[in-house]
């Protein structure tokens, strides 16, 4: 499938260079400064790399990338932006949209499914999520933090039919020792999202609330039954909306964020502490909207999302 990655940072370099490096027809669709820098100087991708140590970099030569403005058909529109850059790109990506195109967003919550179907009609998006720690440098590389990098995707319906299977074809490449880059394509994909959301705003929110890595708020008095509580607030409100998670799940979303020294933090922490802009509606602000429309009671959630909305009014 011709593949178009909206967004090369973080999640769409690297996931694109994995393409790429499977022999897939990819391009990317960028800011022109990016755009012109990966056609100039390929597309850098630094750490945990095939036929290297944790300082290898691959550079991808040849890169295909465009920018808004231009107007071509790709049968697959992968999303890999930040939620709050949903709004700004949405009507960009609209001249790449045909009638048989299928459109992949890989960002954080549920909030943009609802967003992208009224735009692009439900028989275009597909439910997507991924994990992966990386970050883009300012020498433009792509960085990956950690091992265990994945992308799970499937039709919104469950339902396993030719469109997703293609997708599913595109998206499995050969195995590379070291790539740590898996594929897999899910007949529950939105009970999937939601698990990914518990976690990611769990660990958000009991980060940025108490402003500290895991380990320091697991060192005070109140801090392991804080972190309980936000966590079963979160999956409270899974599961009023239809999507209740699993003992085991929730067992291993608590011991995630109340391990005695643990160092772990959360993407959202590391934005706040820099100042950059956070993902404060679609991971913290839309699960305490679901559990105040569902009688849900999200207390600790609520004033996390407060804390977050003063930093975010406050920013340039």
């Amino acid at each position: 499938m011709r593949t178009l990655i909206v967004g090369a940072g973080a999640i769409g370099g690297f996931f694109g260079s994995r393409l790429i490096a499977a022999g897939r027809d990819v391009t990317f669709l960028a800011r022109e400064n990016r755009a012109e820098s990966l056609r100039r100087d390929g597309l850098r991708v630094a750490g945990r790399l095939p036929d290297g140590g944790p300082d290898a970099v691959e550079i991808f030569s040849g890169i295909r990338a465009i920018s808004v403005g231009d107007h071509d058909s790709f049968d697959l529109v992968l999303l890999a932006v930040k939620s709050y850059a949903l709004h700004g790109v949405i009507d960009d990506v609209a001249p790449f949209v045909g009638p048989e195109t299928t459109i992949l967003p890989l960002l954080n919550g549920m909030k943009h499914l609802d967003t992208l179907t009224e735009r692009y009609g439900s028989e275009a998006v597909i439910g997507g999520l991924c994990v992966a720690s990386s970050q883009l440098l300012g020498d433009g590389t792509v960085q990956l933090l950690l091992p265990g990098t994945s992308m799970t995707y499937g039709d919104l319906d469950g339902s396993v039919g030719a469109r997703i299977r293609a997708v599913d074809e595109t998206l499995q490449v050969p195995d590379r020792d070291g790539a740590e880059y898996t594929a897999k394509l899910s007949e529950h994909i939105l009970a999937d999202m939601w698990v990914k959301w518990v976690f990611l705003a769990s660990g958000g929110a009991v980060t940025t609330l108490m402003g500290g890595p895991v380990g320091r708020v697991a060192a005070t008095p109140t801090g392991p039954e804080t972190a309980r509580a936000i966590v079963e607030e979160c999956a409270a409100v899974a599961a009023a909306s239809g999507y209740p998670l699993s003992a085991r799940v929730v067992d291993a979303a608590i011991e995630r964020v109340t391990e005695q020294g643990s160092p772990f933090t959360t993407s959202m922490y590391r934005d706040l502490e820099e100042g950059r802009p956070i993902e404060v509606e679609s991971v913290i602000g839309d699960l305490v909207d679901r559990g105040s429309a569902l009688g849900v009671p999200t207390p600790l959630l609520g004033a996390c999302y407060a804390r977050l909305c003063v930093y975010a009014n406050a920013l340039p």
